[in-house]
């Protein structure tokens, strides 16, 4: 018997325009591409007057696996929710900042790719094994989430921003093997 799971993994983050990111057709999210960057446009929540934040972006990781006899299935990939996601004062800093958090959400996408793929037979683990796997990784995107904005002063601080966004592409480029 399949055992069919979705889960939805979002996370609300605060903190160069190229083509236009392409939706995946889920109440209008937008799948992370390589060669797709945000722009403001895709922003589209109305911004949150009530807090010190410049923007924020909602991203999060779609992850669905099945076993059958076939054996294991796994989708996972990273999204930006628009509607959830706004700007109060664009500017491209600020923009590249929002990326990166996109881009973290990704990293960890790959990762949980990277696990599965690394299992010899992940319908052993069990649905309980299964799903606790990816929590434990969506666990970590948090906290990774949450160490950017810190470090970077949710942007403010460019020389730390730069060593970031250089970390971040070495490890995207480092998981390539399980890009989407």
């Amino acid at each position: 018997m399949p055992l069919p799971i979705l889960v939805l993994l979002l996370v609300a983050l605060s903190s160069m325009s190229h083509a236009p990111m392409p939706r995946t057709g889920i109440e209008g999210e937008i799948r992370w591409t390589k060669d797709s960057r945000l722009r403001w446009e895709d922003f589209q929540a109305r911004p949150d007057r009530g807090t010190n934040m410049d923007a924020l972006t909602e991203s999060g990781i779609t992850f669905s696996w099945s076993c059958d006899w076939r054996g294991f299935s796994l989708e996972a990939y990273a999204i930006f929710v628009p509607t959830g996601s706004w700007v109060k004062e664009p500017t491209q800093a600020l923009l590249q900042h929002e990326q990166g958090h996109f881009d973290i959400t990704e990293i960890h996408a790959r990762k949980l790719r990277k696990f599965f793929a690394d299992q010899p037979n992940p319908c052993r683990l069990g649905k309980s094994g299964i799903d606790n796997a990816a929590k434990a990784i969506v666990q970590t995107n948090y906290q990774v989430q949450d160490e950017y904005d810190n470090a970077t002063n949710h942007g403010e601080n460019t020389r730390v921003q730069r060593q970031w966004l250089d970390k971040i592409a070495q490890e995207l480029s480092e998981l390539e093997a399980y890009a989407e």
